[in-house]
């Protein structure tokens, strides 16, 4: 997971990444991967909002799609929304449009099942992991 960057701008609802810390930033865990790494999407969250992307996130999900470095054709957009009661929803572009993935929330092996903070998360055939 790369951060926002040094020059984000955050405001309650909108939010504009500092594209070339994150583009250097990807770069450079591809490469120190053996270009073994693969880029899979975008993260964020709508508080107060709806689980849905907004027309800006697939504008952004077709940018990084066409974007050749990303080498992600289908991305995919993990949102968080709501507040106070969070919800998950995962969304991957296909053929240009939005289709929705499932979430689910499964303990890892090893892991103290009662958790309350997720540890990562994980794409397993076409459904999101929090793994705890």
């Amino acid at each position: 997971m790369i951060g926002p960057g040094p020059r984000a701008k955050h405001g309650r609802a909108t939010f504009e990444p500092d594209y070339d810390f994150q583009e250097d930033e990807i770069a450079k865990a591809y490469a120190s991967s053996g270009e073994n790494l693969e880029y899979l999407g975008d993260w964020h969250s709508h508080p107060d909002g709806s689980f849905h992307p907004s027309e800006t996130d697939v504008r952004v999900l077709r940018k990084i799609a066409g974007h050749a470095a990303a080498r992600c054709q289908n991305p995919v957009m993990f949102i968080l929304s709501g507040g106070p009661q969070w919800a998950a929803s995962a969304w991957r572009l296909e053929n240009g449009r939005c289709i929705e993935i499932g979430v689910d929330s499964i303990p890892a092996e090893g892991r103290n099942v009662r958790a309350k903070k997720p540890r990562r998360l994980r794409l397993i055939r076409n459904v999101w992991r929090v793994l705890w």
